[in-house]
């Protein structure tokens, strides 16, 4: 068990019968060490999961897969190389409704898939996070990459994968630098549609739309599609 705090990594240790740690470096050398899974900020992501395939662990990562496209996709390609399983932990899956919904799906049970819609988000964050911001540097994204991640694999997972996407997404009410509302549409051939409005609290979907920004919404989409198209996923 290894965190940044000694004390909480020691404790938490004792409560797993294993030894608490700060050292990653060392941690990872050990050979009675199979599996690593990857807890952390966004931003400690990439550079954790990158030591654990050079020492030949096999990793269950939390979501998103780093801060972005490119990170996403040296974490698959190190994997590859090095033989190990690399998942990310997309736990809505596993949500008793949503894997009810699969089984009947893939039984034939529904019929065939037309239509897809997901609304996501928070219902407003601590007071910490309305009064400092969310730091791009250390999540990476917001509301997209945060929760849209979780809808676009459950998209993914029922109708594979999409070939057209547009995308929005703005910073409407919270004062964070990362964006709090985004929408999206997702095409398929045969004109199925999958859209997605995703957002971080009901007051930012009232929110002045002007400020939206259609470049930047399509590119946050893109880092996390990219993420989703390029992860083995649970």
């Amino acid at each position: 068990m290894v965190d940044i705090d000694e004390q909480r990594a020691e404790e938490l240790a004792s409560l797993c019968a294993c030894p608490g740690s700060i050292d990653v470096a060392d941690a990872m050398v050990l050979d009675a060490i199979d599996i690593v899974i990857v807890s952390t900020i966004n931003a400690s992501i990439h550079p954790l999961v990158m030591e654990a395939l050079r020492n030949k662990k096999h990793v269950l990562c939390e979501k998103p897969l780093g801060c972005n496209a490119a990170q996403a996709k040296a974490m698959v390609a190190a994997a590859e190389s090095s033989g190990c399983v690399l998942k990310t932990g997309f736990n809505h899956r596993h949500h008793p409704a949503i894997k009810q919904a699969k089984a009947l799906f893939d039984e034939g049970k529904i019929g065939e898939l037309h239509f897809m819609r997901a609304r996501y988000g928070h219902g407003g964050r601590h007071k910490g996070m309305r009064k400092n911001g969310v730091a791009r540097e250390l999540s990476g994204g917001g509301e997209l990459l945060d929760q849209g991640v979780h809808i676009l694999d459950l998209f993914r997972w029922f109708a594979g994968n999409f070939k057209e996407v547009f995308a929005q997404t703005s910073t409407n009410y919270w004062n964070i630098q990362v964006e709090d509302n985004a929408f999206a549409i997702l095409k398929k051939d045969y004109l199925k549609l999958a859209p997605i409005f995703d957002f971080n609290d009901i007051k930012g979907v009232f929110a002045d739309q002007a400020g939206w920004e259609v470049e930047q919404g399509i590119r946050h989409l893109k880092d996390g599609w990219d993420i989703c198209s390029h992860v083995k996923m649970l």
